[in-house]
């Protein structure tokens, strides 16, 4: 039997994000911004969106799963898992919004490229293999805020890894 459990995926993603949002991390997320990262969540921003005082925000999202079974063999992990996720940036500020959404874009995908506690780790029966941003969208206004300074960006992200046996 073969159980993905995707709460336990990105709870332990999104964790490893706001451990990176501390001056201390390897790579912080909110290096070089006129305000630090206030929020990092797991929401659907379609359905719940997060209030301006919520700003800056780093957002997870799983938006779909592809599996091939049988291409490992010789372990627990059997199974080769690809989880495509979506990260979502949200920036506020009247003067700066622009040249700050795109820092903690860039952050993000440093994180995402060379944080070691991103890369191989297991959970919920998944064991990340590798990160990879494919794609990087710069939006000019997030929409359904009401505030014509707040940017937005979204990072596509793939995690590859194997799916344990139990």
């Amino acid at each position: 039997m073969y159980i993905c459990d995707y709460n336990a995926i990105i709870d332990k993603f999104v964790d490893i994000l706001q451990a990176a949002n501390t001056t201390t991390a390897a790579f912080d997320i909110s290096a070089g911004l006129t305000k630090r990262a206030q929020t990092i969540a797991r929401t659907d921003l379609s359905i719940v969106p997060e209030f301006k005082a919520n700003y800056p925000l780093v957002n997870v999202r799983l938006i779909d799963r592809r599996e091939y079974p049988g291409a490992i063999t010789g372990s627990n992990f059997n199974r080769e898992i690809f989880l495509d996720m979506k990260i979502q940036t949200i920036y506020d500020d009247f003067a700066a919004a622009d040249e700050n959404n795109w820092k903690l874009l860039s952050n993000v995908e440093a994180n995402l490229r060379y944080s070691k506690d991103l890369w191989n780790y297991e959970v919920g029966g998944f064991k990340v293999l590798s990160v990879l941003p494919k794609e990087t969208t710069f939006k000019t206004k997030f929409g359904g805020d009401d505030s014509t300074f707040s940017m937005s960006g979204e990072i596509q992200v793939e995690l590859k890894g194997l799916l344990k046996s139990i």
